[in-house]
């Protein structure tokens, strides 16, 4: 499924050119690459910004932007890399719309990301693609609302309560600040409706809630983002230009 990097290249080609090629899918080293641009700086500003939600193929998206010379900010750097400071920081920005785009913006440069994919983030799109005006956007969705749902609702949104998690959500401190920043995080998503992944009834009660969201997300991003800035992907579809 090459046409999945032309996409990329196209959308950033102007300093970024692959030499060989192959899948992604198949979760092997998916090709080589001629970087003929200087290697990024500590506080290199960032790039591209992702506003799908989790479970759209997000991860898919982070490791082809690492593959093309991006670092690129996840969820999953968040959760691997222990980044505590960074989730009491999300959880304030859930709580007051993103407002303090000073501290995002510290936090990246610092970081030295360059791209940033995946909730918590996404949820931020709208103020980043402001405070980095020359970034691309990259639009990631599933076929369906409800394909999202069937995956999300299984998976990120339940993860406190499956083996080992539910027990390292009541121990282990990092995994509490997790915890909190995940439901500030749900909580935005349903508009500041004040949820917790706690409650027996989470996230089923909020279905029908969680399926508008998606969708409103969607269509918000087709409204807000310049057609200039704005790449969409459906996994599905494979990647085309």
């Amino acid at each position: 499924n090459t046409q999945f990097y032309y996409s990329l290249i196209l959308f950033d080609g102007h300093h970024r050119r692959p030499s060989t090629m192959t899948s992604l899918y198949t979760n092997r080293v998916a090709f080589s690459l001629v970087l003929i641009f200087t290697a990024l700086s500590p506080n290199a500003a960032l790039e591209v910004i992702g506003s799908g939600y989790g479970r759209t193929g997000t991860d898919t998206l982070r490791e082809a932007l690492n593959e093309l010379g991006y670092k690129t900010y996840h969820m999953k750097e968040i959760v691997e890399g222990r980044l505590g400071s960074d989730a009491m920081l999300w959880h304030a920005q859930m709580e007051n719309d993103c407002s303090d785009v000073e501290a995002l913006r510290d936090m990246f440069e610092k970081g030295g990301w360059t791209a940033a994919v995946d909730l918590p983030a996404s949820l931020c799109y709208e103020r980043l693609m402001k405070a980095y005006p020359k970034a691309k956007v990259i639009h990631t969705e599933r076929k369906s609302a409800e394909q999202w749902w069937n995956s999300a609702s299984n998976s990120i949104m339940i993860v406190g309560t499956i083996f080992p998690y539910n027990i390292f959500y009541n121990r282990i401190p990092f995994f509490r600040t997790h915890k909190a920043m995940s439901d500030a995080m749900w909580s935005r998503v349903l508009g500041g409706k004040n949820v917790t992944v706690d409650d027996d009834d989470f996230p089923q009660a909020y279905k029908a809630e969680f399926l508008a969201a998606y969708e409103a997300n969607n269509a918000r991003v087709r409204k807000v983002v310049p057609r200039k800035r704005l790449l969409i992907q459906d996994h599905s579809k494979g990647w085309t230009d």
